[in-house]
């Protein structure tokens, strides 16, 4: 690995060379482009204020905190889907918390990673850690909802918590198991320049072992798509059945009724949009690692890369407004959580006793 002893002198007045030598410093950036295209970005990336990235970096671990918050206090969501919810939201704050500060200090210093190599392995072990995580994550609640549908009798009886925590540690342990390879340079960790951020450095695929990783990213995520596509065919066929009438025939309460059917449905549709925001934002990152890996001596636009790696971190600031959005039960538990002055409105909205009529 090439030296970064050069990236650490970040002042004033010796600004300007220290960036002549963070060119040489930086990083490869897996081919993402020469000196010239480098410098050509230089005037952006010195143009874009600093500050803009902190709502992204606030609001992602503080929304994704808050829900989780929400899921521990309140026992009625003490539920498979909802663990599952935990999960993911607490990963994404740490993420947000820990990776996220060192892309706004590597941006502050010029595209230069200002600390030693060990810390840029662990931080980027840390990103790819909770991107696989994420996606494998997304994958279980995927099966799981088309059981908690399709297969209702045998996901009441075996989704109990046990099940879920065998399922949480099951995703994690393969998350470490294809982070941590590039650890010992398969697929080498080191800091990217046109990214901002230390993550594998992906060249062509000849001359590195990175392709292993995002075929299965890939895989994960159309994998995923597959499953819900298949429930929506699932609950297309059985539209005209009426799960009330199954429900009030028979003594097994395992089968759905028509309440928790609907329930189930509004949280395959959050799980799903959650899943299609991770898609939409999380594609153009993957579509530049993809060149880098197939083309050989690419060159990709430094805004380009920079604006991916954003919108790979927004990812974690928009599933908690998906979850308020799309979720009442945790919208209810966030208004009541909410100061009496915004508490106040909601109970005019109460049900008024009832009363018969003569």
């Amino acid at each position: 690995m090439q030296n970064e002893a050069s990236t650490f002198l970040v002042s004033g007045e010796g600004k300007a060379a220290t960036r002549t030598d963070k060119r040489v410093a930086g990083g490869g950036g897996g081919g993402g482009g020469g000196r010239g295209a480098w410098a050509e970005e230089v005037a952006w990336k010195d143009g874009t204020p600093e500050f803009e990235g902190w709502p992204t970096g606030v609001t992602a671990p503080g929304g994704n905190l808050v829900v989780s918050l929400l899921v521990l206090r309140d026992r009625a969501l003490h539920k498979a889907p909802y663990y599952f919810l935990l999960d993911l939201s607490l990963a994404d704050a740490v993420r947000s918390a820990v990776c996220f500060p060192f892309v706004l200090v590597s941006i502050k210093s010029g595209s230069a990673w200002t600390y030693s190599v060990l810390s840029c392995k662990v931080v980027a072990f840390m990103s790819v850690l909770f991107c696989f995580h994420a996606a494998f994550m997304l994958f279980c609640v995927s099966v799981t909802r088309y059981l908690a549908i399709a297969h209702h009798r045998f996901y009441a009886k075996r989704m109990t918590f046990w099940t879920c925590v065998a399922v949480v540690c099951m995703v994690w342990t393969l998350s470490v198991a294809m982070a941590f390879p590039p650890v010992f340079d398969v697929g080498t960790y080191k800091f990217i320049r046109e990214e901002d951020q230390c993550i594998f450095e992906h060249r062509y695929f000849k001359a590195n072992d990175t392709l292993g990783f995002m075929l299965m990213l890939a895989v994960l995520i159309l994998a995923t798509h597959v499953v819900y596509m298949k429930l929506l065919l699932f609950e297309y066929k059985h539209r005209k059945m009426k799960p009330v009438q199954m429900n009030l025939h028979t003594q097994n309460r395992r089968l759905l009724g028509m309440e928790e059917f609907k329930a189930e449905k509004r949280l395959g549709r959050m799980f799903y949009m959650i899943t299609l925001c991770f898609l939409v934002l999380w594609s153009p990152y993957i579509v530049a690692c993809y060149w880098r890996v197939f083309v050989k001596a690419c060159t990709i636009p430094h805004r380009y890369l920079s604006t991916t790696v954003w919108m790979s971190f927004t990812q974690a600031g928009i599933n908690p407004i998906i979850c308020f959005l799309l979720n009442k039960d945790l919208k209810k538990g966030l208004l009541a959580h909410l100061p009496t002055c915004c508490s106040s409105r909601t109970k005019q909205h109460l049900p008024r006793e009832p009363y018969c009529v003569m």
